[in-house]
């Protein structure tokens, strides 16, 4: 199958022909159907919400009783009072709380709090933070695990990209980071993507944490990727540092549209001052699926059942790809964690990478290009198998049309 892209702007998670073009009519725990019937392991999640699978019982039912009530009310309902409360219960040190759509918009207000507080303008960036002016991403393939592959190109339609309050740091040493931490002058806010931070993850987090209140600058931690993936705390929790700012997106509803702003009550109390509202700030069938989801998160410990299966996964395909001699050209690799695969490649050209990926489509594996990969609590065994015996199929018949080279190992060892 060719694939076809745009030379100006390699390969991203949504240039997969193959995929863009499947018109897909229903999902059911970790499967998705298309409009001719075939079935598909989705490990794509909708780019991470769907943490529980899709349709959970749990989140639909709630869901269905919200409708039914209304899911616009003109000033905080109940409903939203009951989520705030769970939610100042599962991270106590930032109460405060403000409620947006997506991760670009809580990532634009948590911006917004922090220049507010702090008097400045300037704010650091590190990681992918949305599509906004202010926050969208210099590089092509961002997240790509191997830094030294992303490229930079001026974002289309964005004129003086960021302007000068917004400064972006791209790199993998600590030290060169916390020194860009202390010469940014003016700095209001370091913006920090947790999956972006130098190894050691938890010292550099620290270390960032120190620095940006050293320079009198707040830390926004953007967990819009991580939130609840990782355990009830998130990434906070495991990084075991307490951000000024509190940005959560994407698992926290379970595919419905939801983003929570955490920090103070006294700066959350600013954000009518500050203008950060919109119509569908108290929208509840959301909040309901979110309520939902953190309810079967935190009874069933969810994140421990998405580390095993990430971790069968990982280690499943790393078999069987060494078992064809390509252990050493692809391998299987946690994003930091395995909740968060990623397929890494070496020296293998773009144009094959995407043809694996395409292949894959069409054994009914859904897996990203380019980026992390996602699993659900719905995730079984039986998937895993499935998606190995695909990723086994497809190297075998890539080496057949002399598309791969066997290098190192033995086949079928």
């Amino acid at each position: 199958m060719a694939v076809t892209r745009d030379p100006a702007h390699p390969a991203t998670p949504r240039s997969l022909p193959s995929l863009e073009e499947t018109v897909f009519t229903r999902g059911s725990g970790a499967d998705l159907w298309d409009a001719q019937g075939r079935r598909y392991t989705d490990f794509v999640c909708g780019y991470g919400p769907v943490v529980l699978g899709h349709g959970h019982p749990a989140v639909v039912e709630e869901v269905h009783r919200q409708l039914q009530a209304g899911t616009l009310y003109p000033s905080a309902g109940r409903p939203l009072r009951d989520f705030l409360d769970v939610l100042s219960g599962l991270f106590p040190e930032q109460p405060g709380a403000l409620l947006f759509k997506t991760g670009s918009e809580a990532v634009g207000a948590a911006m917004r709090l922090a220049r507010h507080r702090t008097g400045r303008d300037m704010v650091l960036r590190l990681g992918f933070h949305g599509w906004h002016d202010q926050v969208i991403s210099p590089h092509v393939n961002w997240h790509r695990f191997d830094h030294a592959e992303r490229r930079s190109v001026q974002p289309l339609a964005v004129p003086g990209i960021y302007g000068a309050a917004v400064r972006v740091w791209h790199g993998d040493e600590v030290e060169d980071l916390l020194e860009t931490v202390r010469s940014t002058r003016d700095l209001a806010a370091v913006v920090v993507d947790p999956v972006e931070l130098p190894l050691p993850l938890a010292d550099s987090a620290k270390r960032v944490l120190e620095a940006a209140h050293e320079a009198g600058a707040l830390l926004v931690l953007d967990e819009t990727k991580t939130c609840l993936r990782l355990g009830p705390g998130g990434a906070q929790e495991r990084l075991g540092v307490t951000a000024d700012v509190l940005v959560l997106g994407k698992a926290i509803a379970n595919g419905l549209p939801l983003a929570v702003v955490l920090t103070d009550p006294a700066l959350t109390a600013q954000s009518r001052r500050l203008r950060i509202r919109g119509t569908f700030s108290n929208e509840l069938a959301s909040v309901a699926a979110a309520s939902a989801t953190l309810r079967v998160l935190r009874e069933e410990k969810v994140h421990e059942r998405l580390a095993r299966t990430g971790t069968a996964l990982i280690d499943a395909v790393n078999a069987a790809l060494r078992g064809e001699g390509l252990g050493d050209r692809i391998c299987a690799v946690p994003y930091h964690w395995p909740c968060m695969p990623y397929l890494r490649f070496r020296n293998i050209a773009e144009t094959e990478r995407m043809d694996f990926y395409a292949r894959l489509v069409r054994r009914g594996v859904l897996l990203l290009p380019n980026h992390m990969n996602f699993v659900s609590a719905a995730h079984t065994d039986a998937h895993v198998e499935h998606a190995v015996r695909a990723v086994r199929a497809t190297v075998q018949d890539m080496l057949g049309d002399g598309l791969l080279e066997s290098r190192g190992g033995t086949r079928n060892e």
